[in-house]
């Protein structure tokens, strides 16, 4: 069973998070980008920078080894599904359109008919990640491409100060 929580962050906000993540909560920040095996990266690339810029994984190795899947070309990607990781969307923000970002873990899968349980602990830095993105942003709602949503907004992007397009209510 997956959990997300979605969310419009500031770059500066998504910077901070990942320094929470790293020296925090005691995490790797893993990448794929155009990488043929995820690699741990010290800072998040830079928006619109290279292939797969807008997401990365957290990973403790006391919760255990993460999956690979291997595409026909040879390149290994994260198996998300059954990787004791927490996977980071980032929010993405081209002119006049907003992609939400994300927060994403699976908790448990099946694997040949039997239910795997990932270890708790998971849940507990699921639960720690989105806290610290809850106590940085407020919740409102918000219209994105004519959908109106209740969506966590970083403060500095509130009330349309850099966004004017979003519109809040």
């Amino acid at each position: 069973m997956g959990q997300q929580m979605s969310f419009i962050l500031d770059e500066e906000t998504e910077m901070d998070f990942f320094d929470f993540l790293v020296r925090e909560a005691g995490c790797k920040v893993l990448f794929e980008g155009v990488h043929s095996l995820p690699v741990e990266v010290s800072e998040l690339p830079h928006p619109f920078s290279s292939k797969g810029w807008f997401k990365v994984y957290a990973y403790k190795e006391s919760l255990g080894n993460y999956q690979l899947e291997e595409l026909t070309n040879g390149r290994k990607i994260m198996n998300a599904i059954s990787s004791p990781v927490i996977e980071f969307s980032r929010t993405t923000i081209r002119e006049m359109d907003v992609s939400k970002g994300r927060l994403w873990v699976e908790t448990k899968y099946y694997d040949d008919n039997q239910l795997i349980q990932k270890p708790t602990e998971l849940k507990e830095l699921y639960k720690e990640c989105c806290k610290w993105i809850r106590g940085r942003t407020k919740r409102l709602d918000v219209e994105i491409n004519g959908f109106i949503s209740k969506e966590y907004v970083s403060l500095k992007l509130e009330k349309g100060r850099v966004l004017p397009f979003l519109k809040f209510f």
